[in-house]
Parts: C-alpha cells; structure tokens; sequence
C-alpha cells in the first residue's frame, strides 16, 4: 500500500467513532466470510455487492460536514443519517449470519441444547410453557416478542433526544454485542426450538401477532441464530444502560418488559431455557465491555471529525454533560 493510500484510511478510520469502527469492521469481515465460506453460497455475488455497497456508503457518508461531530444540530438531515442507517443495518446483518450459519460448519447444535435443557429443568420447558394455552396467551406472548423491535428504537430515541454523545456510546455498546453475536451464530450454528411452533402455534392460528411473527420469521430468518439468544443479551444491555435515565416506576415497568421478553421467547419457542441464559451472561459480559472499554469512550472532537480518546479511566454513561 502506497503512503498516499494509507493516510486515505487513516484518515477515513479517524472520522469514525467507535460504532462506526464496528460496523465497517464487521462489514469487512462478513465480506470476507462470504468469499471464503467452504460450502457454495447461494447468492454469494450479490452479497458480496451488498456488503461493497455498504463499504462506499459509509466512506461517502464521513466525508459530510458535520457526520461525527457531537455539537451538530440533531435535525441536521446528515446526522440523522449518521445517527440512524447503523440501527437499519442491523437488521440484514443479523439475517445474513443466519444464513451464513449453514455454511460453514457442519450440524448444528440442537440436539446438545435439547438434552442440556432437559438436564438442567427436568422437562421439555417449551412444551410446558404453551401446550394448550389459549389464544389471547399465545397472541400476547408473541405480542411481547415482536416488542423486543420497540425496545430497540425507543432507549435510541431517548438518548438522541438527550445527547448525541450519550446516543454514540450507547450505540457503540450495542452494535458491539449485536455483531458479535452475529459471529457466534456463523460458528455455533442451532436453530433453536422453532420446529416445535408447527405443533404448539399450527398454521392458520392467530388473529395479528402469531401471523405477523411467523411472517417475519419467513423472511429474514434462517433458523440459525439460537445461541446465546441475541433478544436476551441486547434486552439486559438495554435496560441496564437505560435504567439511570428513568424514575423508579419507569425502571419497574422496564423490568417487567425485559422479563416478559425473556418468557416469550421460550413460551414462542424461538429459544431453549440454555439460550436465554447464555443470552443473560453474554448481556452482562458486553455491558461491563461498555463502562470500561477506552476504546467505546472515544469522543469526536470539533477539529475536522479527528477523534480523541477522553481522558477519564472509567465512563459514567449518563453524567452530565456540555456535549449537546
């Protein structure tokens, strides 16, 4: 690489925060996972696009004035951008590695997590939850699930509205778990307990939740994405980033809502009782990587997007202060 070429990246990496370092790494590493997959990739050529198409649009989009500056006007249509795309492409990263787990390591996990399951409730947790509960329970259980989408976008809003510093680094914290997870899913490959909903959930049942799931499913899902359960993980990182912003009554209706995500998830049988769990362990492990990761506390500095690392050795998520 000429000099010329690496002050170009250099220069490209330091307009970049650390949620945008994520997503452009991950992009880089899912592309060359597509090229080196030992089994044929159907597609491979126009996920290969995509993930070009991503590269170039982050790239264009950091030349913009304004794109990492934390005192920019938050109506400002290029920081909504900014602010905004990661949180979409979250959503075909996460199909693509259920795709992705098919083809790269053979089998799959299922079958050990049933018989752990077992070992560790003394019976089928899925069958026990919903076997010939009513209607109004299975609607409202996947009424729950499908809010899990909700409780990704409303702490985003919140924190945007307060801060865009404070939105950055929760941002940052997130897409680091969700990514990551996305890589476990590539190489521990398990569909979870989802075969089971022919019986418990037949086609045709349900009146708006059960189908709307069942469509979701269909589309972006490719039942490789079971362990450790990414909707529990992302749920107890967000309630314990958000819990400070709330009063008391609010932080207990949130608890209720992430419990309530946790059952759903088994009594839909999207997830095995192990999944959630690991899930419950792989949220704490990555909320203490964002209160004491330096790297996650880079701050943008009003000099031309070049970041500097704050210099404080421990990171307070909602202190105050005069970013905004």
């Amino acid at each position: 690489m000429q000099n010329g070429e690496k002050w170009a990246v250099r220069g490209f990496m330091n307009r970049l925060d650390a949620a945008d370092q994520i997503l452009v790494g991950y992009n880089i590493l899912a592309l060359v996972l597509v090229l080196l997959a030992p089994l044929k990739i159907p597609h491979q050529g126009w996920l290969f696009l995509f993930h070009l198409v991503i590269q170039a649009a982050w790239v264009k989009l950091s030349q913009f004035p304004g794109f990492n500056d934390t005192a920019s006007d938050k109506s400002n249509g290029w920081i909504i951008l900014h602010a905004w795309i990661p949180i979409l492409i979250i959503i075909p990263f996460y199909s693509e590695a259920t795709f992705l787990s098919h083809y790269f390591i053979p089998g799959n996990l299922d079958e050990w997590l049933y018989r752990t399951d077992l070992r560790l409730f003394g019976f089928d947790l899925n069958h026990a939850l919903s076997t010939g509960q009513p209607l109004w329970l299975n609607e409202f259980f996947h009424g729950v699930y499908f809010s899990y989408y909700g409780l990704m976008v409303y702490p985003a809003v919140l924190l945007y509205r307060e801060s865009i510093l404070r939105f950055r680094h929760y941002l940052a914290g997130l897409i680091l778990l969700l990514m990551v997870h996305n890589l476990l899913f590539v190489f521990l490959p398990a569909a979870g307990p989802v075969h089971l909903r022919v019986e418990l959930f037949p086609a045709g049942t349900g009146l708006l939740f059960i189908p709307l799931m069942n469509w979701i499913y269909g589309w972006g899902d490719y039942a490789g994405a079971a362990i450790p359960s990414a909707h529990v993980a992302a749920s107890i990182f967000i309630f314990l980033s958000l819990r400070n912003q709330l009063k008391q009554a609010g932080q207990t209706v949130l608890a209720i809502w992430i419990l309530a995500i946790f059952g759903s998830t088994v009594y839909c049988s999207y997830h095995y009782g192990i999944d959630v769990i690991s899930g419950i362990c792989t949220g704490l492990i990555f909320y203490g990587m964002y209160l004491k990761w330096p790297w996650l506390q880079y701050k943008p500095q009003q000099n031309g997007g070049i970041r500097q690392p704050t210099t404080s050795t421990s990171f307070a998520p909602f202190a105050p202060d005069s970013a905004d």
